[in-house]
Order: C-alpha cells, then sequence, then structure tokens
C-alpha cells in the first residue's frame, strides 16, 4: 500500500485523457454554461485583462476570451503538459500567454492587475487556499470582478464514473463508451488519488458556508453564490469589498 506521504496527483498524467472525459461531463458542461452566464453580467468593456488562475487545459479562460475579445488571456497553471493542451485550443489574433507557475507563487511575482479573475477548481489542491484567496485580492484591479468555483466535498469517484459513463452511452453508445473509459482509466486513477487526499487532510473539502467566509475574509464581496456540479463545488461571484465599502461611504 502506498504511504500517504508519497501519494500525489500526477497531473500531467491526468491532462492525457483531461478533455475527452469531462467533456462527457453533463455536470462539467452545464458549469461552463452557469460560468459564462456570471461573466456575461459584467460590462463587456470593462474587462481588458483576464487571468485564468490554475487553468489547466483553458477551457474556462478560452471560453470567457470570447465573450471579451478584445481583453488579453493569462493562463496560469503549474503543469506543462496541461498548458500545452491549452495552446493547441487558441487560435490566431488572440492575445494569450501560457505562465508555467504555481498559483500563490504567480500572484506574489510583480506583475500586472486584472479585471477579471477565474480560478476553477484549484484551490483546494492547494498548500495554503486562504493566502491564495488574499492575494488573487491584490491583484484584482480595480472594478474588477473574480468568478471562483472550488471543489468543496469528497470526490465520489463512482458517483462521476456512473454519471460519465451514462451519458457516454446516450451520445456514443456502448461500444464507444467503454472504449472512453479505458483510454481514461489514468483520470480515474488520479481522481481517486483526489479523493485519498481530501480525506487525509491534505487537499481542503469546505461546506458552501465555509468557502462563502474564507472569500469574505480575503477582502472580497459576494454578489452571487450557489453550490454547482453535483452538489460537491461551490461557484462565487465577487468583487473587492474595499471598493463595496467606498460606494457607501
Amino acid at each position: 500500500m502506498q504511504s500517504l506521504e508519497h501519494t500525489y496527483v500526477d497531473w500531467s498524467n491526468y491532462s492525457r485523457s483531461y478533455d475527452e472525459v469531462i467533456h462527457c461531463n453533463p455536470a462539467y458542461r452545464d458549469l461552463l454554461e452557469q460560468a459564462r452566464r456570471e461573466w456575461r453580467s459584467i460590462p463587456t468593456d470593462s474587462v481588458t485583462r483576464i487571468l485564468d488562475l490554475g487553468a489547466g487545459t483553458g477551457n474556462f479562460g478560452l471560453h470567457a476570451l470570447e465573450d471579451f475579445p478584445e481583453a488579453s488571456l493569462d493562463l496560469v497553471d503549474a503543469d506543462l503538459r496541461m498548458l500545452h493542451q491549452a495552446r493547441h485550443k487558441t487560435s490566431p489574433g488572440q492575445k494569450v500567454r501560457l505562465l508555467v507557475n504555481g498559483a500563490k507563487e504567480y500572484l506574489e511575482k510583480d506583475g500586472p492587475s486584472y479585471s477579471l479573475i477565474l480560478c476553477f477548481h484549484c484551490l483546494y489542491t492547494l498548500p495554503d487556499p486562504k493566502g491564495t484567496l488574499k492575494a488573487m485580492r491584490q491583484r484584482l484591479a480595480p472594478g474588477g470582478s473574480v468568478l471562483l468555483c472550488d471543489l468543496g466535498r469528497v470526490l465520489d469517484v463512482g458517483k462521476w464514473r456512473g454519471i460519465i459513463f451514462g451519458d457516454l452511452v446516450r451520445q456514443r453508445g456502448l461500444p464507444q463508451a467503454l472504449q472512453v473509459l479505458w483510454r481514461a482509466r489514468d483520470f480515474t486513477s488520479q481522481n481517486q488519488t483526489i479523493a485519498q487526499l481530501q480525506r487525509n487532510g491534505t487537499f481542503w473539502i469546505h461546506s458552501h458556508e465555509e468557502f462563502l467566509s474564507a472569500v469574505e475574509e480575503a477582502g472580497f464581496e459576494v454578489r452571487e453564490h450557489r453550490i454547482v456540479f453535483e452538489g460537491d463545488s461551490d461557484l462565487v461571484l465577487a468583487t473587492s469589498a474595499d471598493e463595496v465599502t467606498g460606494l457607501v461611504n
């Protein structure tokens, strides 16, 4: 049996089948649509620079860029293979930078401020998620917004495998569904590791209320929030609490 102190998620291995599997997940597709509705509530001309923190293969940042085509986008992730996948999805003329860096480490560097910061299913994996939220606040431009989604409950790998397999069977038929699951066996293995790290306290688990409190304690004013992703994740749209206070005073 693998010792807990040597257990880790191989994100490069995870990336091999990441995009194929997640787009077969109806809850992921719904989350992407909910994210779009939230950032579309922000005036288009107010978004000039976007940061996708813990971007993975860039799905959320690149979709946001479709709605804010004049903006520039920085995709930040610690895994080079994930960003390599993202690079293949960029289009000529888009102002996209791919930056290999840890989330908190990037935020603590000298760098630009952002009018929109996205962070999806990343915070819970970090050694200091609450510190990362505070660092995020420091890189938010005046009038800017953050759109956060974090996995707060322990991942039930069997539940998600059933959801994805059921959708695959409906969309592609049983033979192709089985082929996808076979190709995604490393993806499933990494999800089992994620669940193990959640259970042993290495990864952050939280209730919806605890996540809202962490966001507010970092200096944000929550504008919208809801539980998403089959009850496992928390979605929050927020702005700087300082600016809200300034409007009141």
